[in-house]
């Protein structure tokens, strides 16, 4: 591919995708100009503060401690600014008053311990995680060593976690147990590939974490690295236009909206297809592009609320993932009185280094259903009736998870799928689009040769899959010797 003249490598769209590609572009010598169209940088990453606390923005905990985290991030130099710290896990289902504590000591004593709550289920649980890690050892991008970064096709990308399980003949209070993890991915599990939720899931079920000082760890190191190796950050800012496409379908120049025009060799866009498609000029592109965006389905977004507690249950963090039912389609779909809470309780320090003792808990919920969806106007007597309902709601759940917290929380702060629009925009929906079976993914090289999309659709949900994703992308755009040069430099 041709390069321009004084040309770029421009991503657009700094949550974690964008930023670590970004940061690998520049650690291999490119010249990278990192687009952002909200105020700041690092998308989900951000937190923010509310009376001097700093509460985590939409990063709670983490998997990949165990295996390919800790090489994407020696790999970026970030190893010294992102530390795992314990998280205890609980279930609790509603609709059975079922209460489980799960063992943080990786998946084998999960399996044993799920086989002790349904012995007459047994084989079918260890052969349902059996799948999952296999799908973990055939997927060599969870290995940044592997000598072959392509995905294997294994037999449980044709059929859906839902077939799965029910050919393991799973009741459905056990199915809601194994897959609970589908509200860290949103797809419902009569969509999802198994294969996919089996990557998503894998790290939450064999190691998950908290990380010390939340998403403010990466993006302190995201910005040393990005001023040691002179990334260009432009925020408040977008692309009006990308201009001057050749004959050999090669974009040599985008338009900022402020007028100004920047040359580029290459275009990775780190941001929701409805952002990047409308750019793509129309006579270029296959109609089929965008006939297949406008079949695509959001995941839910989120209901967020924050509290200060006077204590806390125990000494390590916890999360308690609450299901009004049993049945997760229901709830990733966002039926009446179908949805999931998940409860983090834990240490958050505030601007002066103090301690508290937070409690976050985030509620599934679709977008359209907050009053003025569309709208501009958000603090209306209406919306502010909502969030005082909902986050009601929301207490009582956390007042049956934790009876000790009852009359000794003091509420922070709220914040609804309107809020997510500002760290994930377009819609604020959790994980973008459903990762749906038999659907073709928008990864990877588009139709105008140096653009590429990322972030959406690609190899897990959560920061570990779309760092996965960025690490993938970036090796079959530098070719193998610059990218293992990059892997072993540090």
């Amino acid at each position: 591919m041709s390069e321009t003249k004084n040309g770029k490598s421009i991503v657009v769209g700094a949550g974690a995708a964008g930023m670590t590609m970004a940061l690998l572009l520049a650690k291999a010598g490119r010249q990278v100009v990192l687009i952002e169209a909200q105020p700041r940088i690092g998308g989900y990453l951000r937190s923010f503060t509310r009376g001097g606390m700093r509460l985590d923005g939409g990063f709670h905990f983490t998997g990949g401690f165990e295996n390919v985290l800790p090489q994407m991030l020696k790999a970026l130099n970030l190893q010294n600014d992102v530390h795992e710290s314990p998280l205890q896990t609980h279930i609790f289902l509603k609709e059975t008053n079922r209460h489980l504590t799960l063992p943080r000591t990786g998946l084998d004593d999960l399996t044993a311990y799920i086989q002790g709550e349904f012995p007459d289920c047994a084989s079918a649980i260890a052969r349902y995680y059996r799948a999952e890690r296999e799908v973990i050892e055939r997927t060599p991008s969870f290995n940044l060593e592997s000598p072959s970064p392509g995905l294997e096709l294994l037999p449980y990308d044709s059929t859906t976690l839902k077939e799965f399980a029910d050919s393991l003949q799973l009741p459905q209070e056990l199915q809601a147990i194994l897959g609970c993890t589908v509200l860290c991915h949103g797809t419902p599990p009569s969509q999802v590939p198994a294969s996919y939720h089996f990557r998503a899931a894998y790290g939450l079920d064999d190691h998950i974490a908290r990380v010390e000082r939340g998403g403010d760890a990466f993006l302190q190191g995201f910005q040393r690295e990005f001023k040691r190796h002179g990334v260009a950050i432009l925020t408040n800012t977008t692309i009006r236009s990308i201009r001057k496409i050749n004959d050999a379908h090669i974009c040599q120049e985008i338009t900022l909206d402020n007028g100004d025009n920047i040359p580029a060799n290459e275009i990775f866009f780190a941001v929701h297809p409805a952002v990047y498609l409308p750019l793509l000029q129309q006579d270029r592109i296959p109609p089929n592009i965008f006939r297949r965006a406008r079949r695509f389905q959001e995941t839910f977004s989120f209901f967020t609320l924050y509290a200060e507690a006077d204590a806390l249950p125990s000494e390590c963090a916890e999360l308690t993932q609450y299901l009004s039912v049993n049945n997760l389609d229901s709830i990733a779909n966002c039926c009446d009185n179908a949805y999931g809470i998940g409860i983090v309780a834990g240490d958050e320090t505030d601007l002066s280094g103090k301690p508290h003792n937070i409690v976050t808990a985030f509620r599934t919920m679709k977008p359209g259903d907050v009053p003025g969806k569309g709208t501009t106007e958000y603090d209306t007597p209406e919306y502010r009736d909502f969030k005082d309902k909902i986050a009601a709601e929301m207490l009582d759940v956390v007042y049956q998870a934790y009876p000790a917290f009852k009359g000794k929380l003091n509420l922070l702060s709220t914040a609804s799928p309107l809020t997510c629009s500002r760290f994930s925009p377009p819609g604020g929906s959790a994980y973008g689009i459903r990762q749906k079976i038999a659907e073709a993914r928008m990864f990877g090289s588009l139709p105008i040769r140096n653009c590429y999309a990322l972030g959406h659709n690609t190899m897990a949900t959560g920061i570990l899959g779309v760092m996965v994703g960025a690490f993938f992308l970036f090796r079959q755009v530098v070719g193998e010797k610059c990218y293992f040069d990059i892997i072993h430099a540090n």
